[in-house]
């Protein structure tokens, strides 16, 4: 019997071609475990820009804005020098027309600081010189400029500063339209309206405190110095609110 035996030709291997397909499998993870890293890092990185310079900045711009809109009452913070110092290696994310306009800000805060160091005091002694003749009350600046209308409106309590007001350059009337607004109000009626200066018992009408605040505007328009003053006040607040919803990554 004869038998068939099956002859199998092994065809050469390519030794070259294997090496070049290795090569290429180890390059292809090679690039994905950079691309990995490199997108860790970035992840990293936005979190830094985030942590080190939008929040903060965000938490400044909001406690300058609170702090003008109380007219100086409350506290504020204002780090960017230190901020934009502390992080040269990231503050470029921040896009250049943003940083103009903060470096902008930053002098323009630091002029305004500056102004109220030299007028504030003159400007309060004004409103009394206003007040006291007016109202027949030897008041100081400081009780002066912080005297205020109080009323109810759908009956809750409000406190209306007048130096506030002369910084605004709001009317008495227009103050109480934005007040109206509270969603949560239950009507508009106003009620236990009355002018009051600290440390005096005498209460005065909504007249009195119009008459008042109207003769301290006028007296503003003569002065340019105070003019320039309550005009840097509005600019710095508009530039802050635009500010803090500007600045995100």
């Amino acid at each position: 019997m004869t038998s068939n035996i099956l002859y199998i030709n092994l065809l050469p291997i390519d030794w070259q071609a294997l090496s070049a397909m290795a090569t290429f499998i180890v390059a292809t993870i090679a690039l994905f475990e950079l691309r990995q890293i490199r997108r860790k890092e970035k992840e990293i990185e936005k979190l830094e820009i985030r942590e080190k310079i939008i929040r903060p900045l965000k938490e400044d711009f909001k406690s300058l804005i609170n702090w003008l809109g109380s007219t100086y009452t409350s506290n504020w913070r204002w780090r960017w020098l230190e901020i934009k110092d502390s992080n040269n290696h990231i503050i470029f994310h921040i896009s250049p027309t943003t940083r103009e306009r903060i470096e902008k800000f930053n002098i323009n805060f630091e002029k305004f600081r500056n102004l109220t160091n030299q007028l504030q005091q003159n400007l309060k002694e004004t409103i009394a010189n206003i007040i006291r003749p007016r109202l027949m009350l030897l008041a100081s600046g400081e009780d002066s400029a912080n005297a205020y209308f109080q009323c109810r409106i759908g009956g809750k309590y409000h406190s209306i500063a007048l130096y506030e007001l002369v910084l605004w350059g709001e009317s008495l009337a227009e103050h109480i339209e934005k007040l109206k607004k509270d969603p949560a109000l239950p009507n508009k009626r106003i009620s236990d309206e009355q002018f009051v200066v600290p440390g005096f018992s005498q209460r005065f009408s909504e007249k009195e405190f119009d008459e008042v605040l109207s003769e301290i505007n006028k007296e503003i328009r003569t002065k340019p110095e105070f003019e320039n003053y309550v005009n840097s006040f509005r600019t710095l607040y508009r530039e802050a609110i635009d500010l803090e919803k500007e600045i995100k990554l």
